[in-house]
């Protein structure tokens, strides 16, 4: 069987699956394409958020002990800002109790205090993040059936067998050191790896190592690697980091806004760190940087998600310790139909 068969069969057997079990990812897909299309402003879209969001108020109000006493509470503002500390020291009350909490999915992040973070997330939850890694993949050259890699640093809690990475088509490669010569194996294993087409997804910081990598060896070690496109994500991309990496792979390299405890936020597409949101599944809000108050377009302010379907454990006006400004920006993502102008976050450090 040559390699396109292979990924090609393993595309169908992936959707295949999908359809078994009720095709949710497959209609999570369909929806963030359609809906990334669309006009930020559009009554169709602006209808799809309300209705999500009353669904998911409701729910809270009626499931979770910490959103209780917002009983007949119908609009977004009428809630607080909450915040990692809040939810750490209460957690249990903002899980639905519509859900047994030992069969939700931990979802850990470190913290940028360092200090741990555990949310949960239902099935369904899930299931719409994996369609999200598809469908902003696929706007770096992915396909369902490639190669994903993942440099990382690999603890207990992120390492996978071999047997699973080959089921779920992933390569998880660590970048606990990124000397020259840890970088130079990485460099002949990505080669190695990649021979069907692969993506690759890292933080910003290795690909900067990378980049100084570059500029010392020169990028012979690149070899003939198959790179379609590469992610960065975490933190911000520098223009001559993103430009390095460009040229070692000969691919596109976008900047992904996103995190463990929600998912995929935002993708920056036609300009450099300016991310596109993820209209489909968040409101994004920026607040301002010493009260619970709007700032203006353009402003710059607290970024504070809600989450509109994560059901297990309700993340409504999360306030997620970043800043940033949201601006508009004219996309031409449609030959037949006026450009949308879609809602963009820039973030700032």
């Amino acid at each position: 069987m040559s390699m396109r068969s292979l990924c090609r069969l393993r595309e169908v057997a992936f959707w295949w699956l999908d359809s078994l079990t009720g095709g949710a990812i497959r209609n999570a897909y369909n929806e963030l394409k359609k809906f990334d299309a669309m006009d930020s402003r559009s009554t169709q879209l602006l209808e799809h958020q309300q209705s999500a969001l009353q669904r998911l108020l409701q729910h809270a109000v009626r499931t979770t002990k910490f959103y209780q006493n917002f009983e007949g509470s119908f609009c977004l503002t009428d809630f607080p800002v909450i915040n990692k500390n809040i939810i750490r020291e209460q957690q249990d009350d903002f899980i639905s109790n519509k859900y047994d909490k030992r069969r939700l999915i931990v979802m850990t992040t470190s913290g940028s205090t360092g200090t741990p973070f555990t949310c949960y997330q239902d099935l369904g939850k899930k299931k719409r993040v994996h369609a999200e890694v598809i469908f902003y993949s696929e706007k770096a050259g992915y396909s369902v059936g490639n190669n994903l890699i993942f440099l990382r640093a690999i603890t207990p809690k992120s390492r996978k067998s071999r047997l699973k990475q080959w089921i779920q088509n992933e390569t998880l490669l660590d970048i606990s050191k990124l000397d020259d010569d840890h970088i130079r194996v990485l460099l002949r294993t990505i080669e190695r790896v990649s021979r069907m087409g692969s993506v690759i997804l890292a933080y910003a910081s290795t690909y900067d190592a990378f980049k100084d990598y570059f500029r010392r060896n020169g990028y012979s070690a690149v070899g003939s690697s198959k790179i379609h496109g590469l992610i960065s994500s975490s933190e911000m991309l520098f223009d001559d980091t993103r430009d390095a990496m460009s040229k070692a792979f000969n691919c596109r390299c976008l900047s992904r806004y996103s995190n463990q405890e929600n998912g995929i936020i935002g993708q920056d597409d036609i300009e450099n760190n300016t991310f596109i949101l993820n209209e489909a599944h968040y409101i994004v809000e920026t607040l301002k940087m010493d009260a619970d108050e709007p700032a203006v377009e353009g402003e710059v302010g607290r970024v504070v998600i809600t989450d509109l379907y994560n059901y297990a454990m309700p993340m409504i006006r999360y306030d997620t310790g970043d800043i940033g400004a949201i601006t508009y920006v004219e996309r031409n993502v449609s030959v037949n139909s006026d450009p949308p102008i879609n809602s963009s976050f820039v973030m700032r450090e």
